[in-house]
């Protein structure tokens, strides 16, 4: 099913109102922008911020220079991944606008650059957007969206075998993995029992364990230096 530009950006204005997204972003008609490719649209205005960017997004929060967010999602024929798109990015943005209010953050790019914020927030932007498309077919095979689920992340690992990767890039792919996993097992009431190879070492299965128990950004918040102890050592980040 194909749908135009006009009809992403109403679905995504309604999407806004649905679900209460928390921003301070007067003109959001203005503020959500279909575009064919994300780093050219962002290249043009913003050639360092781009930089930073692969070519490859379907969706991004830009922080402006005038210190405001914007919303850009990729236009394609896959309407699904168009829809979880616009979920994902929309809780990036209510997720940054709370958790500035909380610790008093008021520079957007200093929101998305903070690592803590921003890994934590990739998991719950993949599990509400997981959730989301969950509910467009209520008839999944879940056992099996969950097994193809971990065997993509234990594959991932294994491709990393032997090779120079980034251990913040490990770390990002599989939070990411995460919330896809605790999104199926609950919206489908299946079980959290992944392979023991689902889970890589100790360091990561106590990064399971804390996503697990903070799906909810507040309880997040809460414990949010309690993230940073954990992600400063599976990274092996020496502690300021």
């Amino acid at each position: 099913m194909e749908i135009s530009k006009a009809g992403i950006k109403a679905h995504t204005l309604i999407t806004v109102q649905e679900r209460n997204i928390q921003s301070d972003i007067q003109d959001w008609n203005n503020s959500i922008l279909i575009v064919d490719n994300i780093y050219e649209a962002i290249n043009k205005i913003d050639s360092d911020y781009a930089k930073m960017l692969s070519g490859k997004e379907f969706g991004l929060v830009y922080p402006t220079i005038n210190n405001q967010f914007e919303v850009y999602i990729k236009y394609g024929n896959d309407l699904v991944n168009m829809i979880s798109t616009t979920h994902h990015e929309l809780t990036h943005i209510d997720d940054f606008t709370i958790i500035g209010e909380k610790f008093g953050i008021k520079n957007k790019r200093e929101l998305t650059e903070n690592d803590y914020i921003r890994l934590w927030s990739e998991f719950h932007a993949t599990y509400i957007s997981m959730t989301e498309i969950l509910k467009y077919n209520e008839k999944y095979d879940y056992p099996a969206i969950k097994k193809e689920t971990t065997d993509k992340l234990i594959n991932y690992y294994n491709s990393c075998t032997g090779k120079m990767v980034k251990q913040q890039d490990v770390f990002d792919t599989t939070v990411r993995n995460y919330g896809n996993f605790f999104a199926i097992c609950d919206y489908g009431k299946t079980k959290d029992n992944p392979p023991p190879e689902y889970i890589r070492g100790f360091n990561y299965f106590a990064v399971y364990a804390f996503l697990n128990q903070h799906k909810d950004i507040y309880k997040f918040i809460d414990d949010y230096n309690t993230w940073k102890v954990l992600v400063n050592r599976t990274l092996r980040i020496k502690s300021k």
